[in-house]
Order: structure tokens, then C-alpha cells, then sequence
């Protein structure tokens, strides 16, 4: 089964597509990711005008990883989670640190 939706966050409309056998398993992932948090749980703001994605790829000696993230205008982050037997939920907001450990001081997706 192909089960699409639509995602809007910072202007922008990104459609995704899961295509599996079992109806039930694309009806999970899709509507999982499509289902972002309505409010920001550090700011209260809550239009996707508020925040902004961003997905990339990290490289360690565990392996590689793809992360996907959330940043509302306040500089909070919500990540993409992804459950063991699959399917992905959206974490809580958190305030971001950067690597130096100064709050929401950078918005670059290097210092995710």
C-alpha cells in the first residue's frame, strides 16, 4: 500500500511517501512524520511559519546516521525519533546548545 501526506513547516509543503506491504506499516510512518508538534513547548509559538527542517548525515566509528530536526524560531529543536519496531515520532522541543554550550547562540545544522 502507498500511503502519502503533506508536511508545511517554514513556508515550505514537503510530501512524503511510504510504500509497504503491510497497509498498517505505511500508515504508521507516514503519520508519524506528517504529525509534527503543533506548539513549541519552550516559546508557545505554533504556525509552521514558526519553525524551520533540516535533515543531515553524521559519519562516526558507530556507523552513519541521517538526523532530522525541527527548529522553532525561539531556537528550541525537536528530533525525529524512530521506534525499534518501526514507525518515528517527534520528540519534545529542547533548548539548543551549541558545542560550546551557549544557548541558541547558531543556527547552522553543523552544530546539530
Amino acid at each position: 500500500m502507498i500511503v502519502k501526506g503533506n508536511l508545511k513547516v517554514g513556508g515550505a509543503l514537503y510530501q512524503f511517501e511510504a510504500d509497504e506491504k503491510e497497509d498498517l506499516l505505511a500508515i504508521l510512518k507516514v503519520v508519524g512524520i506528517v504529525n509534527i508538534r503543533q506548539e513549541c513547548n519552550i516559546c508557545n509559538k505554533g504556525t509552521p511559519e514558526d519553525f524551520q527542517f533540516y535533515a543531515y548525515k553524521k559519519s562516526s566509528d558507530k556507523g552513519e546516521f541521517i538526523f532530522v530536526k525541527v527548529r522553532c524560531t525561539c531556537g528550541a529543536v525537536s528530533s525525529l525519533g524512530q521506534y525499534k519496531s518501526g514507525g518515528y515520532y517527534w520528540k519534545d522541543f529542547e533548548e539548543f546548545k551549541s558545542k560550546g554550550g551557549k544557548e541558541n547562540q547558531t543556527k547552522s545544522t553543523d552544530d546539530f
